[in-house]
């Protein structure tokens, strides 16, 4: 962004006034802030520093920006980073120093760290309320569920789940019950061996992963029953015009979507480990190793097979009604349908930026080599029911976004992108480490009426809130709806 349009984004966005003649209090330091504004609210100067890459001078902060803010009453200093960079280090090192911290793009501004005085949402502490992994709100509203074909398993494994508290028999318990639902379809060609893998990826690296992801995945699949149950109509309806066939099994596609769609982080640290003892993200020559393998992998028949059929999946998706093929027959032969697209997919893949990506390509490797044992006699159920299914996987990741804004796909809307919608909502807000006893939030209620659903969150610590505020607020800019809303609501924030 050129500094012309950083001034009116900033004066757009924070009514700020930028100040063309620096005040010469100023001038006695040697630092020299990027920008500098002046709010006439609060009768203070900002002054802004843009970090690119995470890259600036502690020691100029700690001597002159130090000296600036405590000789100037009036003043505060704000940095601000992109949000395509990792900001942990520097949120810590704004923390502790009294900078204050947001983070941008081409149309959003996410404060992370406010400076001293800034007016900004708040959240009331409450006492964290101890739940287990699966809150006592979503499986009463799962019970509710009436349309969904296999209802009775569910109703059946939410019975036995709240009669069991050891994490392992939850476990096994969800095992069986996937299995079941799996097999419920005659055209069913997977297993949970892909979900067992997640499973034990979490217990084996504990201490590393951030999150849990396991039960991550079941919490996504039953709270979008409730969904789909509610507004099974709308969504039966979304997925006959993009595909133009009527014999869709929705639960089925979205049961794929939800209960594997983080299978891509476990690639993810597998590829790293295939190269390195000590697999470090920031090693650029295991990196240049592992993309480049990656790359060979994916010239391979079936993987070229599945980023194809996806990529037409989703330009078929993205058209409009009367200009879309009907039925989707897929892609069989020939050049992508949008090779900048089939790009982008390729690309996310081999440098292992988007677990969604990586899900979606080995999650489809998986069913078409079951398909391709069968002799093909489950096309159908390939193209209606897995291409969906994992194509959703593929855009669930934040990470993929901003491309797919290049290309015209992002923001979507429900209607064109039903279960990717569905998927993205429920992961911004149950995205978080959930440890037996130590939850960050709790799940009070959903809302759900005739042309809404709202989730409503009670955050127990009001900087963990500002993290994971960014994502909802990168929600409401990509996801847009027609026919009804999904919604995120905290409990406890205060203005």
């Amino acid at each position: 962004m050129a500094a012309g349009e950083f001034i009116r984004f900033i004066e757009g966005k924070l009514k700020w006034q930028v100040q063309d003649i620096r005040p010469r209090f100023l001038s006695k330091y040697k630092w020299r802030p990027d920008f500098l504004f002046y709010d006439k609210n609060t009768k203070q100067h900002i002054a802004v520093d843009v970090i690119y890459n995470q890259q600036f001078s502690r020691k100029i902060y700690f001597t002159e920006v130090a000296k600036a803010i405590k000789e100037h009453r009036n003043l505060r200093v704000c940095l601000f980073s992109s949000n395509k960079y990792e900001y942990g280090e520097l949120k810590e090192f704004c923390s502790k120093y009294g900078l204050g911290l947001k983070i941008y793009d081409t149309i959003s501004l996410d404060t992370v760290v406010p400076f001293k005085d800034e007016a900004t949402e708040r959240i009331i502490r409450v006492t964290s309320r101890k739940e287990g992994w699966f809150p006592k709100v979503l499986l009463i509203e799962v019970k509710r569920i009436q349309k969904l074909k296999f209802r009775r398993i569910i109703i059946q494994l939410i019975n036995k789940l709240e009669h069991t508290s050891s994490k392992d028999k939850q476990f096994n318990l969800i095992c069986k019950h996937i299995n079941k639902m799996l097999g419920s379809d005659p055209h069913n060609i997977g297993n949970t061996i892909p979900f067992m893998k997640l499973f034990s990826f979490e217990g084996y690296y504990q201490s590393r992963a951030e999150r849990e992801h396991a039960f991550h995945s079941v919490r996504l699949f039953l709270a979008g029953c409730i969904i789909i149950d509610k507004f099974y109509k709308q969504f039966t309806e979304y997925y006959k015009k993009v595909l133009g066939v009527s014999q869709i099994n929705i639960e089925y596609v979205w049961l794929i979507a939800s209960v594997f769609h983080d299978y891509g982080r476990i690639k993810q640290n597998n590829y790293r480990e295939e190269y390195s003892a000590y697999p470090n993200e920031d090693d650029d020559d295991l990196k240049a190793a592992i993309e480049q393998s990656l790359i060979k992998r994916l010239k391979r028949t079936e993987y070229d097979a599945i980023v194809k059929n996806v990529t037409a999946f989703l330009m078929q998706s993205h058209k409009k009604l009367n200009q879309r093929s009907s039925p989707f027959i897929g892609c069989v032969t020939g050049n992508s349908p949008n090779s900048g697209l089939d790009d982008i997919l390729k690309n996310h893949y081999a440098k292992l930026t988007s677990h969604g990506v990586i899900s979606c390509i080995e999650i489809g490797n998986d069913f078409l080599k079951k398909i391709e044992a069968s002799d093909f006699k489950r096309q159908s159920f390939w193209l209606y029911h897995i291409i969906p299914a994992i194509s959703s996987m593929a855009l669930h990741d934040w990470k993929i976004w901003k491309d797919l804004r290049a290309q015209d796909i992002f923001p979507i809307n429900m209607a064109d992108f039903p279960l990717t919608a569905l998927l993205i909502y429920l992961d911004t807000w149950d995205d978080y480490k959930r440890e037996e006893g130590k939850d960050k939030i709790s799940i009070d209620k959903f809302i759900i009426t005739d042309d809404s659903v709202k989730v409503c969150l009670t955050w127990h610590n009001g900087g963990e809130y500002l993290d994971e505020k960014i994502k909802y607020d990168s929600f409401e800019r990509n996801v847009l709806f027609s026919d009804f809303r999904l919604e995120i609501a905290i409990s406890n924030l205060r203005k």
